[in-house]
C-alpha cells in the first residue's frame, strides 16, 4: 500500500491490482502471512475481518477495507469488479485513479470484454449486476433515481459524472440509451433543451422567430440539457 501511494502521488497515474481473496482466506491462520498482509493493505486492520464467520461478509470486509485504503493511500476513484468462473470466485480486480474520466474509461474496458466460456464479472457496486449473461441496466436506472429524484433540474453534465464515478459500475456511454431512454418513455423523466423552450409547442409565427429552438427531439440529450426525475 506505502508503493500503491508513492504511484498515486501523481495526478495522472492510475493502478490495476488483481487481489488473489480465495489464497487470503486459505491461509489466513497461517502466522507468516500476518506480515505480508500488514504492507498489502498498510494496516492490521484486516485481522478483524478473518474473525468473521460468514464467508461472503469475511470477503466484503476485506475488499470495503482495501477500497477505503486505496482512498486513503491517495486514490479518489476506485473501482473493484469479481471474476467467476461457473460460479466459483476466482480473483478481483480493483481500479484506483485521482479521476473519474479513469474509472469511466476502466469500466467501459470491462463491459467490452465477453469473458465467455462460463466466466462473469461482477461490479461491486451492485450485486446483481453480471457482465458476460443478458446485461441489466435496471441498477443504472434506480441509481440515478436514488441520486436525482425530486424537483430540481438537473444537468445533464451532472448525471454523466455520476455515472463516469465510482459510485456506479457503468460507463457514460450506457446513459442516454440504457438508463435515459426508457426512463423517459416510461414518463419517469422530464426533459428540457439546452435553451429551456423544448416544451414550447412550433407555431407558424414560431417558424421565423429565431429566438425560439425547434421542437425538442424525443431520446435526445445534447449538452446542455436539463432533466428532472419525477
Amino acid at each position: 500500500m506505502h508503493l500503491i501511494g508513492r504511484i498515486l502521488a501523481h495526478d495522472k497515474s492510475e493502478v490495476y491490482i488483481s487481489v488473489m481473496y480465495e489464497h487470503i482466506n486459505r491461509f489466513r491462520d497461517s502466522d507468516e502471512f500476518r506480515d505480508p498482509l500488514d504492507l498489502l493493505y498498510g494496516c492490521d486492520e484486516w485481522r478483524a475481518c478473518l474473525e468473521i464467520d460468514d464467508g461472503r461478509e469475511r470477503r466484503r470486509c476485506l475488499f470495503d477495507l482495501y477500497k477505503r485504503q486505496l482512498r486513503k493511500a491517495g486514490a479518489d476513484q476506485v473501482i473493484h469488479f469479481d471474476l467467476y468462473d461457473g460460479g466459483q470466485h476466482k480473483y478481483s480486480i480493483f481500479h484506483a485513479s485521482r479521476h473519474p474520466r479513469a474509472s469511466n474509461e476502466m469500466k467501459a474496458a470491462i463491459w467490452s470484454v465477453d469473458p465467455g466460456g462460463g466466466f462473469v464479472f461482477h461490479g461491486g457496486q451492485t450485486e446483481q449486476l453480471a457482465l458476460g449473461v443478458e446485461p441489466n441496466f435496471r441498477p443504472l436506472q434506480e441509481a440515478l433515481r436514488n441520486e436525482f429524484r425530486g424537483d430540481r433540474w438537473v444537468a445533464i453534465e451532472e448525471i454523466e459524472a455520476f455515472v463516469m464515478s465510482d459510485r456506479t459500475d457503468y460507463h457514460r456511454s450506457q446513459l442516454r440509451r440504457h438508463a435515459l431512454v426508457p426512463m423517459e418513455d416510461r414518463g419517469e423523466i422530464q426533459v428540457k433543451s439546452p435553451r429551456g423552450k423544448g416544451h414550447a409547442p412550433q407555431t407558424a409565427l414560431s417558424l421565423f422567430d429565431s429566438d425560439t429552438p425547434p421542437p425538442r427531439k424525443r431520446r435526445n440529450y445534447p449538452p446542455g440539457t436539463e432533466i428532472r426525475i419525477t
